[in-house]
């Protein structure tokens, strides 16, 4: 099976190692998309003990002795979880998805779920053509549409000290440098807000990546367009 689009590698707080693999054309357009396909990897993502050589296969992933499913994948219908991480607190796992024509997506990612892709796209339909393939799925806790960004980056449930307006949010970054935080209201819905970044770099500055630092205060990293060419930047968050 060929594999594509890794997008990132983290240890869970169970101590095994989570891998995220992509679902994309990547400009083939022979390629079939996989992600509802538990015969392949792409799409998914998964779950594996690496004190085995090459790796073991833990034996409560939800697709261990299963026929014609891989049983390192945890969960699946993915077209690129870029950036996943753990809730310090409540260990659970936030996902973003990233879209291909219109929405990009926010997952909590929870044992052998499936988040739709290629049927759904955030929450609007994309591809009607799989056959066999079941008709209920994972819902995004938040989907925007291109209007808003372009390509969701991912983020981290915020427990700093520094900005206590997002405490115990999900904050997230655009790769077009935008800021947001979601947040659960009483119903149990999740709204997203805007950050308005005051002090934005003179030049365009592209995010491909979030972070804390030890004292879990919020990190963004990624591309300064520059004249004299592209050069890696990293910025503290910290409120005015």
């Amino acid at each position: 099976n060929i594999v594509l689009n890794g997008a990132q590698i983290a240890f869970g707080p169970d101590g095994y190692l989570y891998v995220s693999i992509g679902d994309d054309k990547l400009g083939d357009t022979t390629y079939t998309y996989h992600a509802q396909d538990l015969n392949y990897l792409n799409g998914k993502l998964l779950r594996i003990d690496i004190n085995k050589t090459p790796y073991g296969i833990p034996t409560d992933n939800p697709f261990v002795g299963l026929k014609n499913a891989r049983p390192e994948i945890w969960a699946f219908g993915f077209r690129k979880l870029w950036r996943f991480s753990f809730d310090s607190a409540s260990h659970q796992l936030f996902g973003a998805d990233v879209g291909e024509l219109n929405q990009e997506e926010v997952n909590i990612v929870n044992k052998g779920g499936n988040y739709g892709w290629p049927i759904k796209e955030g929450d609007s339909s994309f591809e009607n053509s799989t056959p066999g393939v079941q008709t209920t799925f994972v819902a995004p806790i938040h989907a925007y549409s291109h209007k808003d960004g372009i390509c969701i980056i991912g983020g981290n449930i915020y427990y700093g000290k520094g900005i206590p307006p997002l405490a115990k949010k999900y904050f997230f970054a655009d790769f077009n440098g935008n800021l947001f935080a979601l947040s659960k209201d009483s119903k149990d819905v999740w709204n997203k807000q805007g950050l308005k970044i005051l002090n934005r770099p003179a030049d365009p500055f592209l995010i491909c990546g979030t972070g804390v630092d030890e004292n879990n205060e919020l990190m963004v990293l990624g591309m300064l367009n520059t004249k004299d060419g592209i050069k890696g930047a990293i910025y503290r968050v910290v409120k005015n």
